[in-house]
């Protein structure tokens, strides 16, 4: 798993999809580590440690639990993926 995250974080920019709480975590750390800038979508209490330590925690306002809420930075009112962009702007 060490190297196979090491390789993925070598990348110029990396988007990762549809993983758990433990591995956001991981990647979190690991890239926050290298210097990286991470941003972190969820909306589950199980993605509450990611979304707290991110660069830019963006939780899911209508499916978000309260306390993911509370530590993100950025939160779609509509949990509409497309207008993330906008929203971080």
């Amino acid at each position: 798993m060490v190297s196979k995250l090491s390789e993925l974080l070598s990348k110029p920019r990396v988007v990762v999809a549809r993983a758990h709480p433990h591995q956001k975590l991981a990647i979190l750390r690991a890239s926050q580590a290298n210097g990286d800038t991470v941003a972190v979508i969820g909306g589950g209490i199980a993605d509450f440690p990611s979304i707290r330590h991110s660069d830019v925690g963006v939780a899911l306002g209508v499916a978000g639990s309260d306390s993911v809420k509370d530590a993100a930075d950025v939160i779609l009112l509509n949990d509409d993926f497309s207008r993330l962009i906008e929203a971080i702007h």
